[in-house]
């Protein structure tokens, strides 16, 4: 809290704070009256100096927010409170795509555990979203992803709400288009062994392509009559990118799965002198690879001040750890449960059951026979999937033998 002077003479522990907020608030059974009086003050904290401590003031939110959820709708003020600090960030022009992604963890945790008290803010933060990408777009493909991510989650809870936002932005097209093409984008990765890979630049883990899954799956959960008319004639554009984006989803969770590839061996060489001789050579070259990657190194760094200079990035955004976009982030979240696959079928069956004509345009004159094959194997798997989680729900027969326990040994 802040002195008599109004000022705040500990923000040297700021840090330190927030981390021990964070293990009282996950592993209490409960969260108490007592820790709950400190949420207000942190939020003061954060509009009058600590915006730069987002990332460390979202991880005891999150645990307010999910695991303290019916203290948290409670009261009112604590979801104005909440959404005053993604205006905070999300409509400054100084902030960059780091403030952006914490901002989006933010929300995303609200409009995900909150699915009632959220109804009143699922339009403001669509629209926060929009601004964004219209006044201050995101530099770096992860910031993208967040952005899309959060309208994601907002179709998720109140579909009817975030187009309605949409719309009143005459924002539909650009958004989807947006969309789309950050679906399919691809940018070459150096791989471990030297060699380069196309991989997809935006929604890079299995969590970022199944709430992309999910939001664009809650279009075609709304009344196709009332969708907007740019999204009723892009519907086969829809059903594409989803079927791209759960190809690409189990795609990626069979390379999760698959054993690392074995290191390769090194090779001895033969013959007497001529094996150290070769060596001495390859240390040279090596030293020669050495001071070029310096060259290159101290290069890039150059640029990187001239950038800063002319004010064009902030030092975060230049040196930060690239790699940490590639990380998966490890917290629950209510749709931990919800399987992407079950929830496409099931909705695309609905709409086909509903206007048999939109799908038949849709899947005849938008889809491209390759689309058409991935769409028509993800139904497949689908019905594979239901079919064993209702085998597996079914109540034993009598007599019939359940697991291996007392299997006769051949």
């Amino acid at each position: 809290s802040p002195d008599d002077a109004g000022e705040y003479p500990y923000t040297d522990y700021m840090e330190d704070a927030m981390e021990i907020l964070t293990y009282v608030t996950y592993y209490s059974p409960t969260i108490s009256a007592e820790v709950w009086t400190l949420f207000k003050p942190i939020t003061r904290c954060f509009f009058d100096f600590a915006m730069d401590y987002l990332s460390n003031i979202n991880l005891p939110f999150h645990n307010y927010i999910s695991r303290g959820n019916d203290a948290f709708v409670a009261n009112r003020e604590n979801s104005e409170l909440l959404f005053k600090m993604l205006q905070q960030v999300l409509e400054s022009p100084d902030t960059g795509d780091r403030d952006v992604t914490e901002a989006c963890k933010l929300a995303e945790t609200f409009v995900l555990n909150c699915k009632e008290a959220v109804a009143g803010y699922v339009a403001g933060i669509t629209s926060l979203i929009v601004r964004r990408f219209a006044q201050h777009p995101a530099k770096k493909p992860a910031a993208r992803t967040d952005l899309l991510k959060v309208m994601c989650c907002c179709l998720l809870a109140r579909s009817d709400l975030a187009l309605y936002a949409l719309e009143s932005h005459q924002a539909t097209a650009p958004m989807m288009q947006a969309w789309f093409t950050a679906i399919v984008v691809t940018e070459v990765k150096d791989l471990p062994d030297g060699s380069k890979q196309q991989v997809r630049s935006h929604f890079k883990l299995e969590r970022d392509k199944k709430i992309c899954a999910l939001g664009l799956t809650a279009i075609l959960r709304h009344p196709f009559d009332q969708l907007p008319k740019s999204m009723q004639d892009g519907l086969g554009h829809v059903l594409a990118a989803i079927v791209t984006v759960l190809s690409d989803l189990e795609g990626l969770r069979k390379r999760q799965a698959a054993p690392p590839p074995a290191p390769p061996q090194a090779q001895e060489s033969s013959g007497g002198g001529g094996g150290e001789s070769h060596q001495r050579i390859l240390d040279v070259d090596d030293d020669k690879d050495e001071d070029t990657k310096a060259t290159r190194s101290m290069d890039e760094v150059y640029a990187k001040l001239s950038q800063l200079e002319d004010g064009t990035c902030t030092f975060a955004e230049l040196f930060g750890d690239d790699d940490e976009d590639d990380e998966e982030e490890s917290f629950s979240s209510p749709i931990d449960d919800m399987d992407e696959l079950l929830f496409f079928a099931h909705s695309f069956h609905e709409l086909q059951t509903a206007n048999p004509a939109a799908i038949e345009h849709a899947t005849t004159n938008v889809l491209s026979q390759q689309h058409k094959q991935v769409l028509m194997f993800v139904l497949s798997a689908a019905q594979q999937k239901a079919g064993g989680a209702q085998a597996a729900a079914a109540p034993q027969v009598e007599g019939t033998p359940q697991g291996s326990e007392g299997a006769p040994q051949g």
